[in-house]
């Protein structure tokens, strides 16, 4: 490109017809075009990157671009032309731009590029007289091209100057422009040197957060690794504001009582950026984590309202839609399509979620009451979703059941971590919800109290009253997970399910063909046997060098289980098949 137009600025100073002349400055305007699309582009490129080699990179490319996009103006020197508003605002762009990619020390640029650089300055100095004329002719230009450097937040009311005034000597080629104030900023001053491209904005220029607020969760939160730039803010109480907007934001950044707050203009509207630590603490929560994991809350500091939005999509989608949680702060309503978010301090939320206790957390409901349907709750980490019948009880299409009010298998008595549901066409097929997870145990008087912690994952298991034992689909890790609660909530009674106990029906398992190996055990399903094996009673001679007598080791949480040695013997088999 700097070959083609020092080509064209040659054609047009050595063509002595006026048509060649007229087709060589078409030529150098469609070389400016192209070359101020790629400073755009480069803008774009160097804020959003996320690698500091990246922006390092698309900062030299934008000082290359600059640097060539200002030479296209050259042919102002011979012909004295003053500058059009279009072509004016483009040459302060590419001033600005050439300003905020040039490195702190000229001296040590690559020497053609400090060839260019020099060349560059000389030629802006014999246009000096030019480009302030221009100026004065066209002093809206200057605004045009702040716009197009620091974009205006979609919606708001625009910027409006008195326009610019040159400074008096020596500062003769600076120019200040006063930005009036709105209702949501405060008045700015803005001073751009004509010549050299510097835009100052409250004396400050465009400049980067401090180290030690770069870090921090919040931003990288909302925007990852980018090269935040910033200018001085104009918002009260708020110290920087990005240089350029997010899709229409205008972001700014301030700090209350040492913590880093961030604001949003968008459409005339001023919101805050709500940390998702302000919902929820170590013991209590005001929203489910389907509306915190994910998602960012921006309170608008007018009306009350805190917009629930999903990310990635946060910018992309920031437009008024239905998608958006809606919560009103002071009326603690929370709504979104139609659908009303269930209070999780209220005591509906209390009754629905004591029927899940146990088997999944309370913060991770989410219940709703539809405007046209009955109440409905989501357990979006298992994927289930149930709703209120027509005889009340609460049913999964996805697994056409219904919550039983009958709790009992009649087995795994003391497994608190489980639900059982019944078929909605035959009520006389029933099924076990459980976690899949590691067990929490503990002695309750002469039982055993189980809790299984819930990691996202779930496993059914079928009643099977003809045949007294609970199915499940040959899977290893379902398989040894029946086991497992067999074996951990055995007693000295028989289960009424099975007529055994959960010992013998565990042994029962181990031994069968259906839990031998086909394939090399996982680290999971080798878990559950480890913690099965664990039942038996470690037994040592007493004393260890003689043979005459035998001291036994075992988990005092489980000394009331029946214990049996033959659980050792049997994991110890399936351990053999599996190698």
């Amino acid at each position: 490109m700097e070959m083609l137009v020092t080509l064209i600025l040659r054609l047009c100073s050595v063509a002595s017809e006026s048509t060649v002349v007229s087709s060589a400055i078409n030529l150098l305007k469609k070389a400016r075009t192209i070359i101020f699309k790629w400073i755009s582009l480069l803008r774009v490129e160097i804020h959003g990157a996320a690698d500091a080699d990246v922006s390092q990179r698309c900062s030299r490319y934008a000082f290359w671009a600059a640097l060539l996009c200002r030479r296209t103006f050259a042919i102002h020197v011979e012909n004295g032309e003053v500058l059009q508003p279009t072509a004016l605002c483009c040459f302060i762009e590419c001033s600005v731009a050439l300003q905020d990619n040039l490195v702190s020390d000229p001296a040590a640029l690559p020497p053609l590029l400090k060839s260019a650089l020099i060349r560059d300055l000389k030629m802006v100095y014999r246009l000096r007289y030019l480009l302030r004329e221009s100026l004065q002719a066209s002093p809206g230009s200057l605004m045009s091209a702040v716009n197009a450097v620091w974009p205006e937040p979609e919606g708001g009311p625009s910027r409006s100057s008195p326009g610019p005034n040159f400074l008096p000597h020596p500062n003769e080629w600076w120019t200040e422009l006063v930005i009036n104030p709105t209702l949501q900023t405060k008045q700015q001053t803005l001073h751009y040197h004509l010549l050299e491209g510097h835009l100052l904005v409250d004396r400050q220029p465009l400049g980067k957060l401090p180290a030690k607020h770069r870090k921090s969760p919040i931003l990288e939160q909302l925007f990852g690794n980018q090269n935040l730039l910033t200018f001085p803010s104009g918002v009260p109480g708020m110290t920087y504001v990005l240089a350029l907007p997010s899709f229409g934001h205008e972001i700014h950044f301030g700090f209350r009582d040492g913590s880093l707050v961030v604001r949003a203009i968008l459409r005339g509207s001023l919101l805050e950026f709500v940390p998702r630590d302000k919902f929820s603490s170590s013991s209590n929560f005001d929203l489910p984590e389907s509306l915190l994991d994910g998602c960012v809350h921006w309170l608008h500091l007018d009306t009350g309202v805190i917009e629930i939005r999903q990310l990635p999509k946060i910018w992309k989608w920031w437009r008024p839609g239905s998608n958006v949680w809606a919560l009103d702060f002071h009326k603690r309503l929370a709504h979104r399509r139609g659908v009303s978010l269930v209070d999780p301090q209220s005591l509906l939320f209390r009754r629905v979620a004591h029927i899940f206790d146990c088997f999944e957390c309370r913060e991770k409901l989410t219940v709703v009451q539809p405007a046209k349907m009955r109440l409905s709750v989501e357990l979006r980490r298992l994927q289930l979703f149930f709703s209120v019948n027509q005889r009340g009880l609460l049913e999964s299409r996805e697994l056409r059941s219904e919550i039983d009010i009958d709790q009992d298998a009649g087995t795994w008595y003391g497994l608190n971590s489980k639900l059982v549901l019944r078929d909605v066409t035959n009520k006389r097929n029933r099924s076990i919800l459980t976690p899949m997870g590691t067990l929490l145990y503990r002695r309750k008087g002469p039982h055993v109290s189980i809790n299984v912690e819930n990691r996202g994952e779930y496993g059914r298991f079928t009643i099977n009253n003809i045949l007294g034992r609970l199915d499940c689909p040959a899977e290893p890790q379902l398989l040894y997970l029946k086991a497992q609660f067999h074996a951990y909530t055995s007693f000295i009674t028989p289960d009424p399910l099975t007529g055994r106990t959960g010992t013998e029906e565990a042994l029962h398992c181990l031994k069968s063909g259906l839990y031998q190996p086909w394939t090399p055990l996982e680290a999971w399903p080798l878990s559950i046997l480890t913690s099965i094996a664990k039942l038996t009673p470690h037994r040592y001679y007493y004393p260890r060098n003689m043979r005459y007598m035998q001291e036994v080791f075992w988990d005092p949480q489980l000394m009331t289980t029946i214990q049996h040695d033959k659980f050792r013997s049997a994991v110890d088999a399936i351990y053999r098949m599996s190698e």
